[in-house]
């Protein structure tokens, strides 16, 4: 059992940072209850831990069957061997051909993961959108954990649109290596102009689906690495209209230093472009597209991948880099006024269609196919100010 705490949460999330580790637990799980059957010792609760493993790691699977790449790990397939015996590890592993489809769309991990999808076996043309969210884990990170606090990922319509770089590789002497473990190289928020403690971690503070019943699902977690700004990331997936609503909330109540931003990043995945439609920030892949509406009038910038540089590299396989973009904004906060809202809505379509979407101080209304919904923007107060 000794063992078994020291690399997994009892929920079967791992404690690398990285879902793709949970391979290499399972191997040590089944050392460890072979070795307990040889020395005819009880192997409880090694059976159990790893069942939730193989749950969890069901969870961290795109639409494509490929595992969300996430710290250290690379967007992969399942290896063949992997949940032998375990139905929904099958189904899994071998891309829906066999097996049973997890029960459950939606869950958080104490490994500090949320995952959220539309649905197990989507129809053709039919939403397939998932996401993940990541927050500290409740164990202290380890060399393969990234600074990912806040990071989201979204994937739809078969396209990864806002990604995660993975590792590149792991000479820890190396500046792209050594940058895409930083919390700017990941889909997630930074404040500028601040001293910051790292040590106080990211906290869950919602987790929360309708999911059963076809609704929406919300979570929210807290950055309380910051010294003088509390920031909140709170997602809301909206299954009636296959949309995405992130609200980033600030709070810099307390010093109130020169200067101060916050920024916001979104790293759009390889060999996905950016575009303008009229004042709408789109991403294309192909025919399908993603509007990224924003509150605010201020514009997005958009960073390409450089020679050399740093910004916007991704990883493919192991040790391979590839050039993509970095959507983001800084905006300042203002030494009045210290609650500030930044609200960004993704929204997967098909080429033509067309899904209006208004942001307003009541909340978020979207159309699509004749359906109508507005919902308020997920977030811990009300009444900040939208920008």
């Amino acid at each position: 059992m000794s063992i078994a705490n020291g690399i997994i949460h009892p929920d079967g999330s791992d404690i690398e940072g990285s879902p793709s580790y949970a391979v290499y637990i399972e191997k040590l799980l089944l050392g460890v209850e072979s070795a307990a059957a040889t020395c005819g010792m009880p192997a409880d609760p090694i059976p159990t831990l790893r069942n939730r493993l193989y749950d969890f790691v069901g969870q961290s699977i795109r639409p494509d069957f490929l595992q969300e790449s996430i710290g250290d790990g690379v967007s992969a397939s399942l290896r063949g061997s992997f949940g032998a015996a375990d139905g929904q590890a099958e189904w899994v592993r071998t891309g829906g051909k066999s097996g049973t489809p997890p029960p459950t769309i939606y869950s958080a991990y104490d490994g500090g993961y949320i995952f959220g999808r539309a649905g197990w076996q989507p129809q053709a043309g039919m939403p397939d959108s998932y996401y993940s969210l990541r927050f500290s884990s409740t164990r202290p990170g380890t060399a393969h954990t990234h600074d990912d606090g806040t990071g989201m990922t979204f994937y739809s319509k078969g396209t990864e649109w806002i990604g995660d770089p993975g590792p590149y590789r792991y000479e820890n002497s190396d500046p792209l290596r050594a940058y895409l473990k930083t919390r700017a190289a990941h889909s997630g928020l930074t404040v500028g102009k601040v001293d910051r403690s790292r040590w106080s971690g990211v906290k869950k503070v919602t987790a929360a689906s309708d999911w059963a019943t076809g609704g929406n699902d919300t979570s929210c977690v807290q950055d309380n690495t910051w010294k003088t700004v509390t920031l909140v990331r709170c997602t809301q997936y909206v299954r009636s209209v296959d949309a995405m609503i992130v609200t980033d909330y600030v709070n810099a109540g307390r010093a109130k230093p020169k200067g101060r931003f916050t920024w916001q990043r979104w790293q759009v995945a390889p060999g996905v472009n950016t575009g303008y439609e009229g004042s709408t920030l789109v991403l294309t892949k192909g025919d399908k597209h993603l509007d990224v509406v924003k509150s605010g009038t201020d514009q997005w910038v958009i960073d390409y991948a450089k020679p050399g540089g740093k910004i916007g590299w991704a990883t493919g396989a192991w040790g391979e880099k590839l050039p993509s973009q970095v959507v983001n904004r800084q905006v300042p906060i203002p030494k009045a006024g210290i609650h500030q809202a930044l609200v960004t809505v993704f929204v997967p379509r098909n080429d033509g269609e067309q899904v209006p979407v208004t942001i307003a101080a009541n909340g978020v209304t979207i159309t699509r196919g004749g359906l109508t919904i507005t919902t308020p923007a997920p977030m811990p107060q009300l009444g900040a100010p939208l920008l």
